[in-house]
């Protein structure tokens, strides 16, 4: 609710390049390790990838980012949203909007908020794992 009372007006789009410092702000004050150390590579992902923008009335809110083959898997590779808009939907949307774009899919992730996702109809299948570059 937005201090008028009123529902919150959330919309959900496609990424566009002015999107990239609100969307790396984000993720450094979150100490995302990628955004940090390597901001223009992130840009680039960023474009290359299924990534979609929330606007809470008008204002950035969150982002997803994915990555899919289109028949069979969609990777959920990041959620993130300003911690001024969680537990308002936002996530939800974003997550819900991955998953129209893809609706012939599976939606994978890595996660440590199995309630979100528990509560957005994900179920639990095993533990993820990571090797870095170099590695």
């Amino acid at each position: 609710m937005n201090k008028g009372g009123n529902a919150m007006d959330i919309t959900v789009r496609r990424f566009a390049q002015e999107d990239g410092d609100a969307i790396l702000s984000l993720g450094k004050r979150e100490r995302w390790e990628t955004p940090v150390r390597r901001p223009e590579e992130y840009r680039q992902v960023l474009r290359d990838s299924y990534t979609l923008v929330a606007e809470a009335d008008g204002a950035f809110a969150g982002y997803a980012r994915a990555i899919s083959d289109g028949l069979v898997t969609t990777f959920l590779c990041e959620l993130l949203v300003e911690p001024a808009f969680r537990k308002k939907g936002v996530a939800s949307r974003l997550v819900d909007a991955v998953q129209a774009a893809f609706p012939l899919t599976r939606m994978d992730l890595i996660s440590d908020a199995d309630g979100f996702y528990r509560k957005n109809r994900f179920r639990k299948i095993g533990n993820g794992f990571r090797r870095g570059a170099g590695e």
